[in-house]
């Protein structure tokens, strides 16, 4: 299978090829190791097979292999670590190998000269990634694909990460499982164009290879702990770029953000906040107030105010009689105790005003003129109608008669009787004298 893209970003760097100092021939049964800075691990083994006119080289940022008329050979490049052995693999430190997110491992293949692509026998490229844990070298990932068609120029083969499959002791896992590239002990390359690693040999073929990498979020080696990308995202960080205030990558202290102060009540939230002077931030919450009647903990001593205010809970009321109001003693907004009932007050007054001169709310009795309730204002006038007045009936029923209205005599005028009794009164005086 062959996987082509004109254009692909690079990213974990596995082998760049730039070495400082052009290599020499590289011929088969004579396997090849040499530090190299551009490798993953610091260093890359090559071993070539086939026959005399086959060899392989590092020159001028590349490897190629090259076959001579009518030979074909392989190219095994290895990248272990440190040691000629090849079979060190865990030397480049069980390397997670898909921690920037890649897709596709890539071949930049500079060129690849094939006289037979037209008659349809293709090249075999293979990536075998090695497990770390497993020493014996028995389990391992491995993805094949074909190059058929002539390159110049350059151009970037891509291998998909799923088209690798998990191997044990050379062959096929057993039962199905996800190969495993988060451990990678060893990384190899083979060119296969004709040698004891291809099915159909494949002459005068020569290939260079320049680059060899994955296509992740960074384009660089590995350091020492096998990381190109640190725990804060930034490739070739250090951990420091997304550091709290407490030094802790990732952390949740970041200055104005919410904190436990581990204190009790009110004073256990918090805020991280920076000091005036040092490196670290400080958690910073209320300090203890007095108690005061409310559902809160000011004084920070684990138990609710109110609980502590005595009363708090007992039976109250406001009003009286028929306007009275139930309710309990509780905090009060100044911090101080209440009755719940005073939040009634108004109603109470309302009862209160409400109520008739015979008790009753709403019954629209009143005291009349005489201070009787709900009388007409008659039981206290007397027999003209005025209010206390005096004025009474006689005994002859008449109100305010002398009482002789009811006695039978008649009434006769007697001036005249009067005057000639008073004129013969006179008469007499004078003879008298």
């Amino acid at each position: 299978m062959l996987f082509v893209a004109s254009s692909v970003s690079h990213a974990i760097t596995i082998d760049d090829f730039e070495d400082p100092v052009d290599g020499a021939k590289i011929l088969p049964g004579t396997p090849y190791y040499h530090a190299a800075s551009g490798a993953i691990g610091g260093a890359r083994y090559i071993s070539i097979l086939g026959g005399e006119d086959t060899y392989g080289k590092v020159r001028a940022g590349a490897f190629h292999l090259v076959n001579g008329a009518g030979a074909s050979g392989d190219a095994l490049v290895e990248w272990h670590g440190t040691g000629f052995d090849q079979a060190n693999l865990t030397g480049i430190g069980n390397i997670n190998l898909l921690q920037d997110n890649p897709s596709n491992f890539i071949i930049r293949i500079r060129s690849f000269d094939s006289p037979y692509y037209q008659s349809a026998k293709p090249i075999q490229l293979k990536i075998r990634i090695f497990n770390g844990n497993d020493p014996t070298r028995k389990e391992f990932s491995l993805a094949t694909l074909e190059l058929k068609d002539p390159i110049s120029g350059g151009k970037d083969i891509l291998v998909p990460l799923s088209s690798f499959i998990q191997y044990f002791d050379n062959a096929p896992a057993a039962t199905s499982r996800p190969s495993d590239l988060v451990h990678a002990g060893a990384v190899s390359l083979t060119l296969c164009t004709g040698g004891t690693s291809c099915t159909t040999p494949t002459p005068d073929v020569d290939i260079s290879v320049d680059w060899f990498g994955t296509d992740g979020q960074c384009a660089i080696l590995p350091n020492t702990a096998g990381k190109v990308i640190d725990v804060c995202k930034v490739c070739g960080g250090d951990d420091s770029s997304c550091k709290d205030c407490l030094g802790v990558p990732n952390g949740s202290a970041t200055v104005g953000t919410a904190c436990s102060t581990g204190l009790l009540g009110e004073c256990a939230p918090g805020t991280w906040v920076k000091p005036v002077s040092g490196a670290s931030c400080a958690c910073s919450g209320k300090q203890p107030t007095a108690k005061r009647c409310d559902e809160k903990d000011n004084d920070c001593d684990g138990v609710i105010d109110g609980q502590q205010f005595p009363g708090v809970g007992t039976a109250c009321g406001n009003g009286t009689g028929v306007c009275a109001v139930s309710g309990t003693i509780v905090c009060g907004e100044d911090g101080g105790v209440r009755c719940s009932a005073d939040t009634q007050a108004a109603q109470v007054e309302l009862c209160i005003q409400s109520l008739g001169c015979d008790g009753v709310p709403n019954s629209g009795l009143v005291l009349d003129v005489c201070g009787r309730c709900g009388g007409d204002g008659s039981s206290c006038r007397d027999c003209e109608g005025v209010v206390n007045g005096t004025a009474k009936f006689d005994r002859c029923g008449t109100c305010n008669g002398d009482g002789t209205k009811c006695l039978g005599c008649q009434s006769r005028d007697l001036t005249a009787l009067l005057a000639q009794l008073d004129g013969g009164a006179k008469l007499q005086e004078s003879v008298i004298r």
